[in-house]
């Protein structure tokens, strides 16, 4: 086998090698990226961005979250999820009701505010507050709703 030949095939292999790493980190996006406490995040433009959301949560957004939602964030391990998204106007869906803001999310991000609000909303498992014109919100899962029943 010549020079150039032997060039050949190990350049083939390299060749596919990058090609499936630069097409498999976009197939992968859904999942999240894992951040350094072991959590995903996962970010959306807008809200119309959201239907890959059902992809990673098996479920829609919360009820509460805007059509109008833009720079969208999720940040999620196991049942705890907190999320933060900006809107015109913050939107009271059907079932919420005013609460106590205690404690912070286990999954907090750096985006997550240092300090809270004493209200907030509580709608289902959510407990949610707005700061300016962001709103944010956590879940622990059922142990959340249950604690705070």
């Amino acid at each position: 086998m010549d020079t150039k030949s032997t060039g050949y095939l190990l350049a083939a292999p390299l060749a596919g090698l990058a090609l499936l790493a630069l097409t498999g980190c976009a197939s992968f996006a859904g999942l999240g990226a894992i951040v350094g406490d072991g959590a995903r995040e996962q970010h959306y433009a807008e809200y119309r961005d959201t239907p890959y959301w059902s992809d990673q949560f098996e479920t829609s957004p919360p009820a509460f979250v805007p059509e109008d939602a833009t720079g969208i964030r999720i940040r999620y391990a196991d049942d705890a999820k907190a999320m933060r998204y900006d809107a015109a106007e913050e939107t009271v869906a059907e079932g919420c009701e005013p609460t106590a803001i205690e404690g912070r999310p286990s999954v907090g991000g750096a985006w997550w505010p240092e300090l809270s609000p004493a209200e907030g909303l509580r709608c289902g498992d959510w407990t949610s507050f707005r700061i300016g014109g962001t709103t944010y919100a956590w879940t622990e899962g059922a142990a959340h709703s249950e604690a705070l029943d």
